[in-house]
């Protein structure tokens, strides 16, 4: 998905850049030019960002079973953090916090 997000970018840079050449020489006001040069700095910071984004091992995620007890949220929840200390750090009052390991199947 990311390889084709960058492929978009790419052509919408290239298209603004024809998009740039056809202001310059119809002497368009330079108010529009400089905003087709702004549009294509800010898609290649974005383009840059994904090529990161993809070069970037990525992160696991662990599955934590949380246990709150607090009066409005009585139960149990199923959430994902990268380290049980993210896990902790936002539900402060759990009176447990404990890494599970899911089968999540499709119900027929």
């Amino acid at each position: 998905m990311k390889i084709e997000i960058a492929n978009k970018i790419e052509t919408m840079i290239r298209n603004e850049q024809k998009h740039l050449d056809w202001l310059q020489s119809n002497n368009a006001p330079q108010e529009f030019i400089e905003l087709s040069k702004w549009h294509i700095i800010h898609y290649a910071e974005r383009l840059k960002e994904y090529r990161e984004s993809l070069a970037t091992p990525k992160k696991e995620w662990k599955t934590f079973m949380i246990e709150r007890g607090q009066r409005a949220h009585n139960g149990r929840v199923i959430v994902q953090f990268q380290s049980i200390d993210d896990a902790k750090s936002h539900y402060p009052h759990a009176h447990s916090i404990t890494e599970v390991k899911l089968n999540i199947e499709e119900v027929k």
